[in-house]
């Protein structure tokens, strides 16, 4: 089974950038885990990175049990800031997908143009005639 949901993420240094370790649940449970390096030396913008990542991959659909924790001084505290970061991100980067989807199927806000009478033609363009009497 594909995990479907990120449970936790522990944020970390390698090599002067953020190195994030996963731990991923599939729908029965089963934990798997993974680690991303992500291309920032700052865990604010990696935990966005990261969840951009996350949201164009598309197999992870479940942030609800979500928790970040970051290393701090050789110990792991609660980082809610950076787990809000992550989620927001994610939940932005779905939302533009969506809406990409949408227009690239015709049925978003570019689906085509009007003519001056405010009408659409069949192929979604301005029809000539349409245009000619809006001029005159």
């Amino acid at each position: 089974m594909r995990p479907n949901a990120l449970e936790q993420v522990f944020v970390g240094r390698r090599g002067g950038l953020v190195e994030l370790r996963l731990v991923l649940v599939d729908p029965a449970d089963g934990r798997t885990r993974a680690t991303r390096l992500a291309p920032t030396a700052d865990e604010r913008e990696a935990a966005r990175w990261l969840g951009r990542h996350l949201a164009r991959a598309g197999e992870i659909e479940d942030l609800r049990r979500l928790r970040v924790r970051s290393e701090r001084g050789g110990q792991l505290v609660d980082a809610p800031a950076l787990a809000h970061e992550l989620v927001a991100a994610f939940g932005a980067e779905r939302a533009r997908d969506d809406a990409g989807a949408r227009d690239d199927a015709g049925t978003g806000d570019d689906a085509g143009t009007r003519d001056d009478a405010g009408t659409r033609d069949d192929a979604g363009t301005r029809d000539d005639a349409a245009a000619r009497r809006g001029r005159r």
